[in-house]
C-alpha cells in the first residue's frame, strides 16, 4: 500500500523518537558543548554502561568514531576511562595520537572503497586493525549524510556483527534518503536486534524534516 510522503516522515519520526530506555539500566552523557548562539548543548553522545564498565574492567573497551571535525571531547572522555578510542575523519588534520588512548586517522568511512577519496568501508577500516572479529564497544557514526547509504552496505557486509552500541547522527533531505534509512533502522531492529535508547533532536540544525 503506498503512503505519502508526509505519511512516510511522520511514521519514521513515530518510531524513531520513542526510547525503549527499559533496555538500559544506566544511560550517561559524554562529551560535547554548550552553544550560546542557538542555547543546545551540541555533540554529546549517549552510552547505555553496563557493559561498556564491564569492557573497561576486562581491558577490552574499544570504540570507533568516524567524523570528529574539531569536537573530540566525546573521545576524550571514553580514553580517560580507560577505553581504546580510534577515530576517523578525511577532512581535518591531527596527530596520530591526540588524547589519552586516543588515535586518529585521516579516514572516512563509507559503503565503497574509495582510495582517492579517502574513504573506505566499515569491513575494510576494522580488517585493518585486525578487528574483523572483535567485540567493538561503541561505534559513533556523524558522516555528514553518507550514512543512508553507508549503513545498508555495513549490515548486509556483516561489519556490525560485533559492534555492541552505536550512536548515529543522521540526515534526511528528501523521501528518497527518509525510505533508505528507515529500511536500515528497521533492519537494525530485526536482523541486529539493536534497540533505540536514546534519541535527540539537533537543536542547533533543525529543519522541518529534522
Amino acid at each position: 500500500q503506498s503512503i505519502t510522503n508526509d505519511e512516510l516522515r511522520n511514521l519514521f519520526h513515530q518510531i524513531i523518537m520513542n526510547p525503549h530506555i527499559g533496555r538500559c539500566t544506566k544511560l550517561q552523557r559524554f562529551g560535547g558543548f554548550y552553544r550560546s548562539d542557538c542555547k543546545y548543548w551540541d555533540g554529546q553522545k549517549f552510552m547505555c554502561m553496563p557493559d561498556v564498565y564491564e569492557d573497561i574492567e576486562n581491558n577490552e573497551c574499544l570504540i570507533y568514531s568516524f567524523g570528529i571535525a574539531n569536537d573530540y571531547s566525546f573521545e576524550q572522555a571514553l580514553g580517560r576511562l580507560g577505553c581504546k578510542v580510534f577515530t576517523f575523519d578525511p577532512y581535518v588534520r591531527y596527530p596520530p595520537k591526540i588524547a589519552k588512548n586516543v588515535y586518529f586517522e585521516k579516514l572516512g568511512v563509507a559503503n565503497r572503497n574509495d582510495p582517492p577519496n579517502l574513504l573506505k568501508t566499515l569491513s575494510s577500516i576494522f580488517s585493518a586493525k585486525n578487528h574483523s572479529n572483535t567485540k567493538i564497544t561503541y561505534l559513533k557514526i556523524d558522516i555528514e549524510g553518507n550514512e543512508i547509504d553507508g549503513l545498508d552496505e555495513w549490515l548486509k557486509s556483516g561489519a556490525l556483527d560485533n559492534v555492541q552500541q552505536i550512536a548515529l547522527e543522521y540526515h534526511l533531505q528528501d523521501t528518497i534518503s527518509t525510505l533508505k534509512f528507515f529500511n536500515a533502522v528497521m533492519s537494525l531492529y530485526f536482523k541486529g536486534d539493536y534497540r533505540l535508547i536514546s534519541y535527540d533532536l539537533n537543536g542547533c540544525a533543525r529543519t522541518k524534516y529534522a
